[in-house]
């Protein structure tokens, strides 16, 4: 599978995004929002400004990272949803989606965040 996005998470993880996600999932489902916006993705990974635990994936990690996109989607958020499993003889983060959304749900337990002031 080719990797579109490989990087390290805030705590040293590392997250792949591979194309056929990219492509199959994240641009049929989000092209509105996500076409032209690849390179938001490994900043929100390695830098977000919220991390949740996912609800309906018990192996599910959520990262935000807000305003990270150009207009029109400024002053909104980039949610990157990554599944944890084994590979390569450790946890490997699997990115499955990645959607452009108003705010994080409160439903999502929160296990980072950072605490600045938005702009």
């Amino acid at each position: 599978m080719a990797e579109l996005v490989r990087c390290g998470d805030l705590w040293g993880r590392t997250v792949v995004l591979h194309e056929s996600t990219w492509d199959e999932h994240i641009l049929d489902a989000h092209a509105g929002d996500m076409l032209g916006n690849l390179d938001a993705i490994e900043p929100t990974l390695a830098d977000p400004d919220v991390i949740t635990r996912d609800v309906e994936r018990p192996d599910g990690v959520n990262y935000y990272r807000w305003n990270v996109l150009g207009p029109p989607h400024d002053e909104q958020y980039l949610k990157v949803c990554v599944r944890f499993e084994y590979s390569e003889g450790r946890r490997i983060g699997i990115v499955v989606t990645s959607y452009v959304t108003l705010s994080i749900k409160r439903s999502e337990k929160r296990l980072w965040s950072r605490r600045r002031r938005r702009q």
